[in-house]
């Protein structure tokens, strides 16, 4: 779904150049030179400058938040814009009628000086009122309504090289009416301008469609962005404001002086042509900037223009005396102070943009003038005066003493710009790095969105504990995003079980942290279908929520990896039923799972997503049902054990297992305890031959389906002493790869089960025996396919904490420093907080009950890269005392506390070399990652990660073959149990799949890897 802002077009473009061009031709004459007419032609005091500047400033930001709430609450900003523009054209050529000859004329008797200075000063007021009415709040609220975050930076950056254009077209058409003194010309020709261009406004501006007006009452809306609820709510809004104010007080304490600096301190009579050439570079360098900030980012751009504000400012200050002889140094100085100060200027114009709430948009435009006007008027001409007192002075042809601009002017500059790093360091950190993400389908993202009218996902979602008892309600929902404070954001329909920031979902929006999702949705439950017990049950949902049934709240879930399911018998109606949901995703910012979502991805972290993302579903049940089951396999003594749970412990429970069609046996069960049932001749699970039994359970009226698998895994030493992994107690080798499980339209959710199946064959089909389930817990039909299709999975805890200190983290890859992961060290890995170390455990306990019976997994990876890492060694004995009957891999490739049952080592840039410890199984747990562009198949073309970069095919086939041959094949013959290439598929950044994120390209030769991977099976037989 395109987003509702997104309606730019060539008319949007044509408004936006002529408006902007017509009004900034008006500011630019207040700014330059009705300061200079104050000042030159009525009196040459420097405090009558600053009155008439901050009179302005107060003018202009009262005038904006007035007229910015008024446009928000009527929803209309054409009308305003247009009468304002006329008006304030016609206040200009009044302006031209003011002279001292005029009020002498009228007052022969006043003090004829002050007066004409009040009159000017009077109707600089009328102007400003009527400009900032016009441009200020309703233009550039009519701008951000068009506007997205896509491409506001090449908007302002447009907006930023008009008002450059303007001062150029100011000076080189009317300045030299100024400099002969002809006022009246050349006012009554800029007024016509903006007249005009308030006439044109009529057939060229066209109001945002379906803009919505303001609910709130217009005198509370008045005053809603100066409330301490609205700062807490967008931090990141008023930080930029702050910037904003710092940056723009900088510039005053010069700027309403600088033609009489140049003029009267430099004695440049033509600066014109001088200012003329800086500000053409400098409007050709914000139209570049602003395209490359919306596309690359605008963080490094922003941090590089404010130094050279600083410098072009320090630069003016400590050459001080110019000249003829200097003056390209001059020009130069100018340059990085004009250009940077507008790249910063444009750039967090374009940031503000896209903080304000959509309703509010007229408000905060209002606002946007106290940071950009009224503080910054007000003060930095009050300093620049007080300097410009203390400097040189004469006395001029008429008697009456001049003050003289000084060079110290730019020393204040240079330090007031400075303060603006503080608050731009905590902005960059809050934004995120601008990508380029085109919508890069899989072929069954591209079906499901040729076939909206079906529902994603209909497949039974629990395959291992099966009931007809089902009602899939993934579909068409309705969806609002509004902060916290209630401002709505955005709202439409959203296909579930897509999260809004995937292509699939048909939002493409990212929930913020001070932001909160509404689901809402209607379904029909038939008195047939409701039974006894009615349970909702969602398959994930990320991160905390909240569930109302009609209206009333049916319970909460915190986590957004792991099932949870509702009993909501008492709150149903046969008929009509409205389900709802309230959704809040902090991402990485608490202590909270979060993967491998980050708030800021880049490289091997990935874009977040919130809300619903698995199955959500429905099934009646009568009274006595059956809870869950655990099967234990023993095939030492081809035995099963079965543990069947429910809450009535006088129940009857019958279990009839079956093989290939075939009834087998079939036994009475008692609830709750071990149910031992022997298997005649059990047919082993090997991924070679992935051999299942299945089973039904019928509990009075209840019948479940489900199956179990027949094998062991352990541990041996072999006749060399060397530790090995077995299978069914025969040497086996875990051939595998790291899989993340992300899609590139689906992001965490897989567009569809035949695409999960599909990864699963394909490596099958490579000769890969394992995956190892990255951060991630999948749908439970991903575990469904790899038990039957014969895959070994190694299943990653999801991981949860901060982040470790970044030194720790970048050093330790390269010297191997080990280090203990106890209380000691508790806050340097990011586990300082005890909630989320209690959580760990809770999620832990979750994961390995959830995925008990799977017969694919052979593997849980408590930690991975220390990610979260902390007390490892209790964390196996916590796993362990859950089941004994899979490896565990308690540090994959980072601290080594010595436990567990892999010595696990992550190699990426040095030789892999075994390393036997006696002890434990030697498991190279990551490797390779060996990476090469696809075009046209990558989610960003812009910016590529991976370990070792292959230009064409043949060089990555080659590249990894010889890792194979040369590395791990005789690392296997030391020793070597377990290899986990990185990886299954591109992912976001990284490239270094075997397959393109969009799965349309295999970067694997087909052939060449299958020997390979026979070449170790083989070898690991002959043990």
């Amino acid at each position: 779904m395109s987003s509702k802002r997104d309606i730019t077009s060539r008319r949007v473009m044509l408004a936006v150049i002529i408006f902007g061009l017509f009004g900034q031709i008006a500011w630019t004459l207040e700014n330059m030179y009705f300061n200079v007419f104050l000042y030159e032609t009525v009196t040459y005091d420097p405090n009558a400058v600053a009155l008439m500047v901050a009179l302005s400033a107060i003018t202009a930001t009262i005038t904006a938040i007035i007229v910015g709430a008024f446009s928000d609450k009527i929803a209309k900003r054409k009308i305003i814009i247009t009468i304002c523009y006329i008006a304030w054209g016609l206040s200009i050529m009044v302006f031209a009628l003011i002279s001292k000859d005029n009020v002498a004329k009228s007052f022969p008797n006043a003090d004829i000086i002050k007066l004409t200075a009040s009159f000017v000063i009077l109707m600089d007021c009328v102007m400003t009122f009527f400009g900032s009415a016009a441009f200020d709040s309703t233009f550039n609220a009519w701008i951000t309504d068009v506007t997205t975050t896509h491409n506001r930076a090449k908007f302002e950056g447009v907006a930023s090289a008009l008002s450059l254009l303007s001062v150029l077209i100011v000076f080189a058409g009317l300045d030299g009416l100024a400099q002969s003194d002809n006022w009246i010309a050349f006012y009554l020709i800029a007024g016509g301008l903006v007249t005009a261009c308030g006439l044109a406004g009529i057939f060229i501006l066209k109001d945002k469609p379906n803009l919505k007006p303001a609910k709130e009452n217009y005198f509370r809306n008045l005053i809603v962005g100066f409330k301490l609820s609205s700062i807490k709510s967008h931090p990141q809004l008023y930080l930029t404001l702050i910037a904003v104010a710092i940056y723009s007080l900088s510039q005053q304490i010069y700027m309403p002086y600088l033609l009489i600096y140049l003029k009267y301190y430099l004695g440049l009579t033509d600066y014109a042509i001088l200012l003329g050439v800086l500000l053409v570079l400098t409007a050709v360098a914000s139209i570049i900037c602003g395209k490359i900030a919306d596309k690359h980012g605008k963080g490094l751009i922003m941090l590089i223009s404010a130094s050279l504000v600083v410098i072009g400012a320090m630069g003016a200050f400590l050459q001080g005396e110019f000249n003829k002889e200097n003056i390209i140094l001059f020009a130069i100085l100018g340059f990085l102070m004009l250009s940077g100060g507008m790249i910063v200027s444009l750039l967090l114009n374009a940031i503000m943009r896209d903080y304000i709430p959509e309703t509010k948009y007229g408000h905060y435009a209002g606002i946007r003038m106290v940071a950009m006007v009224l503080i910054p008027m007000c003060v930095g001409p009050g300093i620049g005066a007080a300097i410009i007192k203390e400097g040189a002075e004469f006395v001029n042809d008429y008697g009456a003493v001049e003050n003289i601009p000084q060079p110290v002017l730019f020393l204040y500059t240079a330090l007031a710009s400075l303060l603006m790093f503080i608050p731009l360091i905590f902005i960059l950190k809050g934004i995120k790095p601008k990508k380029t993400k085109p919508v890069l389908l899989t072929r069954w993202g591209k079906e499901l969105l040729e076939n909206p009218s079906d529902v994603p996902l209909p497949e039974y979602p629990r395959p291992q504990f099966k009931r007809e008892s089902y009602l899939n309600i993934n579909g068409k929902w309705q969806y609002r995003i509004s902060a916290l404070d209630g401002t709505p954001r955005a709202e439409g329909d959203i296909i579930v079980p897509f999260s809004p920031e995937s292509p699939l979902s048909g939002v493409n929006k990212e929930l913020q942290r001070n932001e909160k999702l509404y689901y809402n949705r209607k379904f029909t439950l038939d008195a047939e279908f409701v039974k006894d017990v009615t349970v909702l049950h969602f398959g994930a949902v990320d991160q905390s929520c909240e569930v109302f049934i009609n209206g009333i709240s049916v319970g909460k879930h915190v986590g957004g990896y792991l099932p949870f399911s509702l009993d909501i018998s008492k709150y149903i109606n046969i008929g009509e039923n409205e389900i709802s949901l309230e959704v809040v995703d902090v991402t990485d910012k608490s202590y909270y799972s979060h993967g491998k979502q980050a708030s800021r991805p880049i490289n091997i972290w990935y874009s977040p997503q919130s809300g619903i993302w698995q199955t959500v579903w429905l099934e009646s049940l009568p009274k006595i049902h059956l809870k869950n089951v655990k099967f234990d396999p023993d095939i030492d003594n081809n035995t099963i054990s079965i543990t069947p749970m429910a809450e009535c412990e006088d129940i009857q429970i019958v279990a009839t297992i079956y093989f290939d069609g075939r009834e087998i046996t079939h036994a009475n069960l008692k609830p709750n305890v071990k149910n031992v049932i022997e298997i005649p001749d059990a047919m082993l699970w090997t991924p070679e031959t992935p051999n299942l039994y299945d089973v039904v359970f019928k509990t009075g009226d209840d019948v479940v389906e489900s199956y179990f698998g027949m094998r062991k895994f352990s541990i041996v030493k072999d006749d060399n002493n060397i530790i090995r992994l077995t299978l069914n107690n025969k040497p086996y080798f875990h051939n595998g790869l790291l899989d993340q499980g992300y899609w590139s339209d689906g992001y965490l959710t897989p567009p569809s089960d035949a695409a999960m199946l599909s990864d699963i064959k394909k490596m099958k089909e490579l000769g890969f025996n394992t995956l190892r389930k990255h951060i991630k817990i999948e749908p439970l039909r991903w575990y469904y396919y790899c038990d039957h299709v014969g895959m070994l999975v190694w299943q990653d805890m999801v991981n949860g904490g901060g982040y470790e200190s970044f030194i720790i983290r970048a050093i330790r890859p390269f010297i191997g420093w080990n280090l203990e992961d106890g209380k000691t060290n508790y806050r340097k890995l990011g586990r300082g907080d005890p909630a989320g170390r209690e959580n760990y455990y809770y999620e832990t306990d979750r994961t390995v009950d959830l995925l008990y019976n799977s017969v694919s997994i052979a593997t849980w990876v408590p930690f991975n890269e220390s990610w979260g890492q902390f007390d490892a060694l209790k964390a196996v004995q916590f796993i362990r005392e859950r089941d004994k009957s899979r490896y565990i891999d308690h540090a994959s490739g980072w601290y080594d506390q010595g436990g567990g049952d892999f010595n696990s080592v992550h190699i990426y840039f040095r030789p892999v070399k075994v390393n036997n410890d006696g002890k434990r199984a030697t498991v190279l747990s990551e490797f390779g990652g060996y990476s090469h562009k696809v075009t046209g198949h990558v989610w960003n073309e812009n910016h590529i990660f991976g370990y070792k970069t292959c230009k064409t095919q043949d060089e990555f086939t080659k590249a990894y073959e010889a890792l194979y041959r040369e590395q791990i094949i005789p690392a296997a013959k030391s020793g070597l149990c377990a290899s986990i290439y990185t990886q299954v598929t591109d992912v976001e950044d990284e490239i270094n799949g075997l397959l393109t994120y969009d799965r349309y390209i295999c970067k694997a030769d087909t052939q060449s890897t299958q020997a390979i991977n026979k070449e170790l099976f083989d070898l690991y037989s002959q043990l």
